[in-house]
């Protein structure tokens, strides 16, 4: 995985560190320990590992080949196949930066965790960073939705766009929560 810079979540799934799409070969990763950043970095990893497990369940990798890229036209399936994946727990923990958001704009100069309810959010559909906001971290001792809100914003890495005359943010968490399991 490339390092962006030290405000990287690094995905740690029970001490390996992985690339390319392969396995586990051994070797974690590590992350400054200041309580609120560590509390935030837990819940992210337990809901990478939480939604690597509900990406198993072909009902939850159903939700890939059900949406399109509009850019493209292609099903996110074939968009994750096209960047050399083809199991999407593996995209989701290998191909997807992970990124403290709290202080982050986004492209119109907003501030996304500023905003209510707003756990994470990626600034364009189709870029492959997803911005964690603080409040992410009240999900630690929840993987099961943390690994919801994970599996929503991997969708929009691959291309999903949401608002407008697309689906609410809203709309895509109850997709994934009723294909993968809330």
């Amino acid at each position: 995985m490339t390092i962006l810079d030290t405000t990287c979540f690094y995905f740690d799934g029970g001490g390996g560190s992985t690339s390319g799409g392969g396995t586990s070969s051994g070797g974690g990763s590590s992350y400054p320990t200041n309580s609120t950043t560590g509390t935030k970095t837990q819940a992210v990893n337990n809901g990478l590992q939480s939604a690597r497990t509900k990406l198993q369940n072909q009902q939850c990798r159903d939700l890939l080949t059900q949406f399109t890229n509009p850019a493209t036209g292609t099903t996110l399936f074939n968009v994750m196949q096209q960047r050399g994946y083809s199991d999407p727990g593996a995209y989701i923990t290998q191909a997807v930066y992970y990124k403290d958001g709290q202080s982050h704009a986004d492209m119109n100069g907003g501030y996304p965790c500023s905003t209510g309810g707003v756990y994470a959010w990626v600034a364009q559909p189709g870029l492959t960073t997803v911005w964690v906001c603080d409040r992410f971290k009240d999900l630690a001792g929840t993987a099961g939705l943390a690994a919801d809100y994970l599996i929503h914003e991997m969708l929009h890495t691959l291309g999903l766009p949401e608002g407008g005359n697309n689906l609410t943010s809203d709309q895509i968490t109850n997709m994934v929560q009723a294909a993968c399991g809330a």
